[in-house]
């Protein structure tokens, strides 16, 4: 089925990439409908007039009041800002900030709203509501936290990376305006699309690979432990590992790889979190001359790391 909508196609086709061309179209069907079934939040990520913010945009001016403006930072730390999306379908950030989140709970409740949402407004009452608010957001980094780590946080984030802006690209004056203007009922049976094939994939948004690549290099440069893991260290039985040791190895580890340090907490945290997973057990019973310390058992370090000396 094809819909005359040259303007639209135009931008559709300068500022994504062809593999990402249904994921953008799963996400305006996706809008158009009161659910967060997909569990996930999207972002444009891009380099500064690459044209990023155009689906937003384009967004809200077909959903009209049933979407708004908003900073996600503020979304999720501000106390009265969460009760601005209730009855909204989408919430879209133009300008996602560098700082990392220092807090995550919210986002990801919102992102999945199977709970209601604790809200409060201005000299009311606090009120719980149920939220089918999605959030979009222009940026030119990909979200990041300060202290979340898990695979919650990060399976909830769907990147889509724009082209990045061509030279011979001409600016029109109000270009999306135009748009709007002249195809925007082109554009929504262009989205219900897109809506149909999401409610048949089981609420599943496409991804392309290059989303999928762009998320798993974010992914293991703010939580690398895993990498860390399976380069140097190996599951061994009757072997073990003390916590001062694989700490004075992380920082090696680190050093040699380039990679900027998480906190020696957050890599207690995630041993911790993922003993069972890798078939290790915490103990306090590690013996160290004559001394009982801390560590892990059934873990050893690997032969190419062990005898290297640690530099901290």
């Amino acid at each position: 089925m094809l819909f005359r909508s040259p303007l639209f196609d135009k931008w559709l086709n300068d500022v994504f990439a062809p593999e990402d061309i249904p994921t953008v179209q799963d996400i305006m069907g996706y809008m158009l409908v009161p659910t967060t079934a997909a569990g996930e939040a999207f972002f444009i990520v891009g380099d500064g007039e690459a044209g990023k913010s155009g689906l937003g945009t384009i967004l809200m001016g077909i959903l009209g009041k049933a979407s708004t403006s908003i900073e996600t930072q503020r979304l999720v730390t501000k106390q009265f800002q969460v009760a601005e999306v209730e009855h909204k379908l989408m919430a879209y950030d133009d300008d996602l900030g560098s700082a990392a989140l220092t807090e995550t709970g919210l986002l990801k409740k919102l992102i999945t709203a199977d709970t209601p949402i604790q809200a409060e407004r201005k000299y009311c009452d606090p009120h719980q509501f149920d939220s089918y608010c999605r959030i979009l957001a222009a940026a030119n980094f990909m979200l990041s936290s300060l202290y979340d780590d898990s695979n919650g946080f990060f399976r909830r984030l769907h990147p889509i990376l724009v082209k990045p802006k061509s030279p011979d690209r001409k600016v029109i004056n109000k270009f999306y305006d135009l748009i709007l203007a002249q195809e925007k009922e082109q554009i929504f049976k262009w989205a219900l699309i897109g809506l149909r094939r999401v409610m048949e994939n089981g609420w599943k948004i496409s991804w392309s690979d290059r989303s999928r690549n762009y998320l798993k290099a974010n992914k293991s440069n703010a939580v690398h432990f895993e990498d860390f893991f399976n380069e140097a260290c190996e599951v061994a039985t009757n072997c073990d590992v003390t916590i001062a040791e694989l700490t004075k190895l992380y920082h090696r580890w680190c050093k040699d790889n380039g990679i900027k340090e998480a906190s020696d907490r957050r890599l207690a945290n995630w041993f911790t979190d993922n003993a069972e997973k890798y078939g290790i057990q915490k103990s306090q019973h590690i013996n160290r001359s004559g001394k009982e310390v801390r560590g892990y058992l059934n873990l050893k370090i690997r032969d190419e790391w062990k005898n290297i000396t640690i530099i901290v």
